[in-house]
């Protein structure tokens, strides 16, 4: 049930009785992390600027996978 309705699966989970040894071994929902790396952010965005230039180049001059290189 948790995939599909975790809100509702918690909900009921936290009101089942629990057996002495399970005590304290649940932790409900991880917290999200306040991380937040804006120089990985920045080198992704230049990455897929590379990428979508080669894309273009590609196009424009009908490039495919299967293209042998001349010479």
């Amino acid at each position: 049930m948790a995939p599909f309705m975790p809100f509702l699966a918690q909900h009921l989970h936290q009101r089942l009785p629990v057996p002495e040894w399970i005590e304290g071994k649940g932790e409900g929902f991880p917290e999200k992390l306040a991380y937040h790396d804006r120089d990985l952010e920045r080198n992704v965005e230049k990455v897929l600027e590379i990428v979508i230039a080669v894309r273009r180049l590609k196009k424009i001059f009908n490039i495919t996978l299967k293209h042998k290189p001349e010479g």
